[in-house]
């Protein structure tokens, strides 16, 4: 009877360990699982910001970058991306809204068909009515409870400019 009580209890607690770390695998897979659908949800609208672009001024600032978007019938607006205290913030119409934490850089630069990749925009004083052929973006990404850090690079082309 013993031996069956002791066999019994060493079973119990395998079994609840096996519980606990499958709980625990759930639970870090799901952080994960939001911090990809964060991100995803920044590039879908920087993605949709740039493709929507106005013949307007993009200019670079810093960690951030400003150009207008067409925005149907209410005409233009401004957007803007900045790094502000770790959340990559995106401002339009004059609403900051926060899109993605746990930032920990924000990199930029702009294809220039002639030159190649640049690091500022415009290149050059005379060039501001241009627009460069695509945006990267590149973001260093501080790991934490919602996953691994890392380096994440998107590039967007950009429209013909009209």
């Amino acid at each position: 009877m013993m031996v069956a009580l002791a066999l019994f209890a060493l079973i119990s607690i395998a079994g609840a360990a096996l519980i606990n770390s499958v709980l625990g695998a759930r639970e870090r897979v799901q952080q994960r699982l939001e911090r990809l659908a964060d991100l995803q949800r920044a590039m879908y609208l920087l993605d949709a910001d740039f493709r929507q672009i106005s013949p307007a001024p993009i200019a670079e600032e810093g960690s951030g970058v400003s150009f207008a978007r067409h925005a149907g019938a209410a005409g233009d607006q401004a957007v803007s991306y900045a790094l502000q205290s770790g959340v990559l913030v995106r401002t339009i119409g004059g609403t900051r809204q926060p899109i993605l934490a746990d930032v920990r850089a924000v990199r930029w630069s702009f294809l220039d068909p002639p030159a190649g990749w640049r690091p500022h925009w415009p290149p050059d004083p005379r060039s501001v009515d241009r627009w460069p052929a695509a945006i990267t973006i590149e973001l260093d990404l501080a790991p934490g409870k919602p996953g691994p850090g890392g380096m994440l690079r998107r590039v967007i082309p950009l429209p013909a400019m009209p």
